[in-house]
C-alpha cells in the first residue's frame, strides 16, 4: 500500500515481502503515478519516478527515443510532450488489461494504455493507443521502475499532444 501526503511526495511502501497481493497493488500505484505526473505535466516528477531506470519508445513520432534516469527522463518528456498556454496537456492516461508477475523483488508487467486529449481548440478525442512493457525492481521495502518501453502503435491526431 503507498502513502501520499501530496502530488509532490515520495512514496512509500508497505514492503516487498507482503504478500502478491500489496507487492501487485504498490505496482498497480506506481503505473497511475506515472499517468497522473504525465497529465499534469509534472516533468520533474515523471523524472524521480525513473530516478534509477530506462524509458524506450517504439513506435509513434519519438520511435527509438531512449532516456536514462532522472535527469534524462525530465529532460525527454518535457522535449516531446506539447503543453497549452497555460503549460497544460490537456490528456488522460489510462490503462488497462494490467498483467504483473512478481518474482522476489522483481516484477514484470504488461498493460495496454489509451490517451484521450480535449484542448480550446481540439474536441476530445483519442490521441494515441499502445502498449506499457515494464520491469521494477524492490529496494528497501519500495517497488521501483527498472525499464518502461512504451510501445506506440495506434497513433491519432497528435498535433497538440506531441512535439
Amino acid at each position: 500500500m503507498w502513502v501520499f501526503i501530496d502530488h509532490d511526495s515520495t512514496p512509500t511502501s508497505t514492503g516487498c515481502d507482503d504478500v502478491v497481493v500489496t507487492a501487485r497493488g504498490d505496482i498497480e500505484n506506481l503505473m497511475a503515478l506515472y499517468t497522473e505526473a504525465l497529465d499534469d505535466a509534472r516533468f520533474t516528477n515523471l523524472g524521480e519516478l525513473f530516478a534509477d531506470a530506462t524509458v524506450t519508445i517504439e513506435g509513434g513520432p519519438h520511435d527509438g527515443a531512449r532516456a536514462a534516469g532522472r535527469h534524462a527522463v525530465r529532460d525527454l518528456y518535457e522535449a516531446i510532450v506539447a503543453l497549452d498556454t497555460d503549460g497544460r496537456t490537456g490528456t488522460r492516461h489510462f490503462i488497462s488489461n494490467t498483467f504483473v508477475q512478481i518474482d522476489g523483488a522483481r516484477a514484470t508487467a504488461r498493460s495496454y494504455f489509451a490517451v484521450s486529449q480535449q484542448t480550446a481548440t481540439l474536441p476530445l478525442q483519442m490521441v494515441a493507443c499502445g502498449a506499457y512493457r515494464d520491469e521494477y525492481r524492490c529496494v528497501d521495502d519500495v517497488w521501483l521502475f527498472a525499464t518502461r518501453h512504451i510501445v506506440c502503435d495506434q497513433v491519432g491526431d497528435l498535433r497538440q499532444h506531441m512535439r
